[in-house]
């Protein structure tokens, strides 16, 4: 798709670079989220903390604002905000990656996820509802990725 992150990387340079941009992906908005929170900011500027990294990765100034879909660093929010989520997330991801080889597929369905955990398990509201903002980000930016699922012409990894 010639965006950055680690499905593109796994294409196009080596398997092992997936794990190492994953995890790059993850603590460019875990770190700061997490920062916010040690700090004791409140709820409403660790949100922006993430927002602003996730939002950085989508739309990146030095990328001509063409960046990548937000997937690794929407987990990585989740991370600095909810952990117990991040982790049924991130099994949940893995899995679906491991059985169907779409990684789309995986980023679309733990986006759902994670939205429908924050309000089951009384997360803050503003932090359920931001989710559901991500989410939907998440979704916009596969829109080519959906088509491609329903065509059955998505691309494996």
């Amino acid at each position: 798709s010639g965006k950055i992150g680690a499905t593109n990387m796994y294409r196009s340079v080596a398997p092992w670079a997936v794990v190492l941009v994953f995890i790059l992906d993850i603590l460019k908005s875990a770190i700061p989220v997490g920062i916010a929170q040690f700090w004791g900011a409140p709820h409403v500027v660790v949100v922006l903390v993430g927002l602003a990294a996730v939002a950085g990765h989508i739309f990146s100034p030095y990328l001509r604002f063409q960046g990548g879909k937000g997937s690794a660093p929407g987990l990585g929010f989740l991370l600095g905000i909810a952990p117990d989520i991040f982790l049924i997330a991130l099994v949940t991801v893995v899995v679906i990656i491991v059985v169907t080889r779409y990684v789309s597929l995986a980023s679309l369905t733990g986006s759902l996820l994670i939205t429908l955990l924050m309000f089951l398990m009384g997360k803050p509201p503003l932090y359920a509802w931001v989710s559901l903002g991500v989410a939907c980000l998440i979704w916009f930016r596969h829109r080519s990725n959906i088509v491609r699922l329903i065509r059955r012409e998505e691309h494996k990894i």
